[in-house]
């Protein structure tokens, strides 16, 4: 299992969507929080979280969906209830 039952970073009230990109990174909707968080998985089979991704102001998550997770291009899409629209982003290594 990875986290506990929480608001605090590194824990979840719904998790629903879960994707891995290439490195290993773990990107997590919590829906009831309204927020995406990004843990790191070990070797040791232990997960630590690394970042919290933030919505644009002018559209904050509610009831986030990841979408999609474009390895070759490095683009995250993430469906966002209330306002209606897809939001890209891009990462890097």
């Amino acid at each position: 299992m990875i986290g506990h039952k929480g608001k605090e970073l590194g824990a979840f009230l719904h998790p629903t969507k879960v994707v891995v990109d290439d490195e290993r990174n773990i990107i997590v909707c919590d829906v009831k929080n309204h927020r995406l968080q990004v843990l790191r998985e070990f070797e040791e089979e232990e997960e630590e979280f690394i970042a919290l991704i933030k919505p644009d102001p002018d559209s904050p998550f509610t009831s986030p969906s990841i979408s999609f997770l474009d390895h070759i291009r490095k683009r995250l899409y993430i469906g966002n209830k209330l306002s209606k629209r897809v939001v890209k982003y891009s990462f890097e290594e």
